[in-house]
């Protein structure tokens, strides 16, 4: 909460007057500095554009704990998988809002002959401690085709340009699909703090 002090000519009196409930305190002149949004961000670390020098360690989820490498279809043998779906996923953009962040995914059918899937969509936001941290989720159960998709959206605070990654999985619905993520990776004018 910031106080603003007035002081009453000859009376030696102060008043404090709260101006935002809530609000971190803050010297007179300053700007709160933010806080990252997202669970178990390192120390100092903070969103940025990855660069051909920057080790990218891999993901987080939204508790700030290691997921999943980009493809770990490996742990499936080819005879337990049924079919393999197409998985469609698009560069993460500034919406039509120009407000957030979103991500897309769909699905075509490939060798798969059920009528819907699951597809999840996450959004992640790079760090500058090299991983690159979930904001948002949205799974949702479509035909195939690129009509029908996830959505992932996030808010954007600033128009700072950091480096985003959509991910998305598709879980064909009652077959065995291989348990990979397909991603894209796009340097956005976005920035969730």
């Amino acid at each position: 909460m910031r106080a603003v002090r007035f002081g009453i000519l000859g009376a030696g009196v102060t008043l404090s007057i709260s101006l935002l409930a809530g609000a971190p305190a803050m010297a007179d002149d300053t700007a709160p500095t933010p806080t990252p949004t997202s669970g178990a961000v390192t120390d100092g670390a903070v969103p940025g554009v990855v660069s051909d020098a920057d080790d990218v360690k891999g993901y987080k989820d939204e508790a700030g704990n290691v997921i999943a490498p980009a493809d770990d279809s490996g742990s499936m043998t080819t005879a337990q998988i049924s079919c393999t779906p197409e998985t469609g996923v698009d560069n993460p953009h500034v919406s039509k809002t120009k407000v957030d962040v979103s991500g897309h995914g769909w699905w075509q059918k490939g060798t798969c002959t059920a009528a819907t899937a699951h597809v999840t969509s996450c959004l992640y936001e790079w760090y500058t401690d090299g991983y690159f941290y979930q904001k948002d989720c949205n799974s949702r159960k479509v035909k195939p085709g690129t009509g029908k998709r996830a959505n992932s959206r996030i808010a954007c605070h600033t128009n700072v340009m950091t480096t985003w990654t959509n991910r998305v999985d598709v879980d064909v619905d009652g077959r065995t699909d291989p348990s990979d993520y397909h991603s894209k990776k796009a340097n956005v004018a976005c920035r969730t703090f």
